[in-house]
């Protein structure tokens, strides 16, 4: 008769084998070492995953982390190479980072600090976070990319700073990214909340809140290859300066954003030829002294320059006391088109202050001004030039 020992049918049983190896496998990862002996990067505590405090940084909102989190960056964009998804920094809830320089974001990082505050308090000045930083190709942000940066705090809306940046600088043509999604921050306390540069490509906020800082959303006038697209969705602005200056964008879609509390007016400044477009929003409590480009009657949205298309759907304003929702200050071809909008207070809803700049308004009544009024279903498909 054949005799055999456990070891034996356990190398006959693949799945036995299999077991053992997935177990030595994780054992290796708790104890910092890969599957081929080499010793893993102190930061970091499983597969593709890289916790900040596990890699040095405090996060006591005493010390500066600028370097811990700057480490762990670089650690998440290593682990992407020749992976199919870039690592992820993690930052615990609760804790809070004090960071005094730049944190640079470099292709193929994700950022996970949802009920963390990054305290950017003490920044002389420039940018907090750089996303797709300068750099050799390989080092530009060119893949889906999810950033959730939790509650990031400035030295003060009149501060020289950046809170956000996407894409460089107007000397920084090399950084780039493209399809970043930034969710769940809140962004307050800068001179610029969030800025779009030179490279960025179809880049995304979502539930965001941007608050105190002396122009919300920005780009940089002159920008070069900037993308088709930039969204910005169910995002609150509040007591800022501004709310958005752009003119560089291709095209700007903003969909159920809530508009109101503005230390100055206009809270939205276009220019520059390009397509905006204003879905299902809500502008409050305006009417107070401000300025606009060319006249001192206060607006939500003043348009400073040539617009080719500006489009509000379903779109409420609500002005508290004298003043003009949308006016438009500049000559130049474009069209605009209220739909489905109300306006209150305030008179009237448009004004074209150059002269032979008429709006269509179809199914919204209360808009009024040089306004061209249509009735039609409201399931009826709108042509619009996008």
């Amino acid at each position: 008769m054949r005799r055999h020992s456990k070891a034996s049918d356990a190398v006959a049983n693949p799945f036995i084998v299999m077991m053992a190896l997935c177990t030595w496998v994780v054992s290796a990862l708790a104890v910092g070492v890969t599957a081929y002996g080499q010793p893993l990067p102190s930061v970091l505590t499983r597969a593709g995953i890289i916790d900040v405090v596990a890699g040095g940084a405090r996060c006591d909102g005493v010390s500066d982390d600028s370097a811990a989190l700057n480490k762990a960056a670089g650690g998440a964009r290593a682990f992407s190479d020749g992976a199919a998804y870039g690592g992820i920094v993690m930052i615990p809830a609760g804790r809070r980072c004090r960071v005094d320089s730049t944190l640079e974001i470099p292709w193929g990082a994700s950022f996970e600090a949802s009920g963390a505050v990054l305290d950017f308090r003490h920044l002389k000045g420039g940018v907090a976070i750089q996303i797709g930083f300068n750099g050799p190709p390989a080092q530009r942000l060119e893949r889906p990319t999810l950033l959730r940066f939790g509650v990031v705090l400035g030295p003060g809306a009149d501060s020289a700073t950046v809170g956000i940046r996407m894409g460089g600088g107007s000397s920084q043509s090399a950084a780039t990214t493209t399809d970043v999604d930034l969710d769940d921050t809140t962004v307050s306390g800068f001179g610029i909340g969030v800025q779009f540069g030179n490279n960025a490509f179809n880049d995304h906020l979502h539930h965001d809140s941007l608050s105190q800082d002396g122009v919300a959303i920005a780009d940089i006038p002159g920008a070069v290859d900037m993308g088709a697209q930039m969204s910005v969705s169910d995002t609150a602005f509040a007591a800022n300066g501004h709310d958005l200056h752009i003119g560089a964008i291709q095209e700007f879609d903003c969909e159920r954003c809530s508009f109101g509390d503005n230390s100055s007016i206009p809270f939205v400044i276009l220019y520059g030829n390009r397509t905006y477009k204003f879905d299902a929003c809500r502008f409050e409590n305006g009417g107070r002294p401000g300025e606009t480009a060319s006249d001192s009657t206060p607006v939500f949205v003043d348009i400073v320059g040539p617009v080719t298309n500006l489009m509000f759907d379903t779109v409420y304003f609500t002005m508290s006391g004298a003043g003009v929702p949308v006016a438009w200050d500049n000559t130049g071809i474009g069209s605009v088109l209220f739909l489905n909008s109300r306006a209150e207070g305030g008179n009237p809803a448009y004004s074209d202050l150059k002269g032979g700049q008429r709006a269509l308004a179809i199914n919204s009544p209360s808009i009024s001004g040089p306004v061209t009024q249509q009735t039609a279903n409201p399931a009826t498909s709108v042509p619009v030039s996008r």
